[in-house]
């Protein structure tokens, strides 16, 4: 007697090649719905080209399936087997028109790939690439990454991190398929690019991995303490031990609430007056210690044969070099 036998995941066939059958994912080819195959390539009775893992009987949508026939011993006793009722391939079908009926051919689709080993039987597939490593090729697989979501709804079926039930996280996808990709996380520059996989969250020109303010621009990536933060995000940029907001002026490092004053022309101690308490002989306003002419006589001090006594005629009666009003 003729009868089909199921071995592993194929229909066998003696002296042919192998049949085709999914019996693991109820799965049918693009556009292909169970009990209406298409009338396309995939000829009239084929359910899914591929050979599947984990064959199960209530699987097969009650399609016809393209089988090969296995020639069994005369007499064979064997129970009834449920596959008996298969229907054979039709030998006047050939899928890949090079002149071997389906029956009969070793590789029906024609695509170098034997159908013992083709996860996708009736569809050229050269690569047999399959994504979610379940045994049917990603040419036939309704469901090529596996994460549950059919490629009619998934917005990338190959990448099982992305479809419309995944959670939206921060990796320059667009994980839940809403059409945008890491909302509602922080862009600081709004350049488009979430912080998370912008390469410059402050859009300066200098990369974060280089930037010694990533998220405060600062193309200068002026640094005047060198403590390896940049001036614009260091809260004591001077590094005299005082933030800047305590600071009256945090770009310079002896000017500090903590100082005391020095006769420098500088306000040393941030209480708003400069070289307070040291003597300004002529009233101008600057210390002796940085005016230049500190009597005001219109001699500057390196000259003033006087510089502390106001004689603009600079008379010297005795000729020693000391002027005759400080003598």
């Amino acid at each position: 007697m003729r009868r089909q036998s199921l071995i592993g995941p194929f229909v066998l066939v003696s002296g042919f090649g192998l049949g085709c059958m999914d019996t693991s994912h109820n799965t049918v080819p693009p556009g292909v719905e169970c009990g209406d195959p298409a009338t396309s390539k995939t000829h009239d009775r084929a359910l899914v080209a591929g050979h599947a893992s984990h064959a199960q009987l209530e699987s097969l949508c009650q399609l016809d399936i393209v089988s090969k026939e296995l020639e069994t011993e005369p007499g064979d006793s064997s129970e009834e087997d449920p596959l008996d009722e298969m229907e054979p391939c039709d030998p006047a079908l050939d899928f890949d028109d090079d002149g071997v009926d389906d029956c009969s051919d070793a590789d029906a689709d024609g695509d170098g790939v034997l159908d013992a080993s083709d996860n996708c039987l009736f569809f050229y597939n050269q690569s047999q690439v399959d994504t979610d490593k379940d045994g049917l090729g990603d040419v036939c697989d309704s469901d090529a990454d596996g994460d549950g979501v059919s490629s009619q709804d998934d917005c990338d079926d190959l990448n099982p991190a992305v479809s419309p039930l995944a959670q939206e996280v921060c990796d320059g996808l667009d994980n839940d398929c809403d059409g945008f990709v890491d909302t509602p996380f922080t862009d600081l520059d709004t350049d488009g690019l979430a912080d998370c996989v912008d390469p410059d969250d402050d859009g300066d020109g200098v990369y974060d991995v280089s930037d010694n303010c990533p998220l405060h621009k600062n193309i200068d990536q002026a640094d005047q303490d060198g403590d390896g933060l940049g001036d614009m995000c260091d809260m004591d940029a001077d590094g005299d031990g005082t933030d800047a907001i305590d600071d009256c002026d945090d770009a310079d490092p002896i000017k500090n609430p903590l100082f005391e004053e020095v006769c420098d022309g500088i306000d040393n101690d941030c209480d708003g007056e400069v070289d307070q308490g040291f003597d300004d002989t002529d009233g101008d306003g600057q210390a002796d210690c940085i005016d230049h002419d500190d009597d005001e006589d219109g001699w500057l001090d390196v000259s003033d044969n006087c510089p502390f006594d106001f004689n603009p005629k600079q008379e010297d009666q005795d000729g020693n070099g000391e002027g005759d009003a400080c003598e």
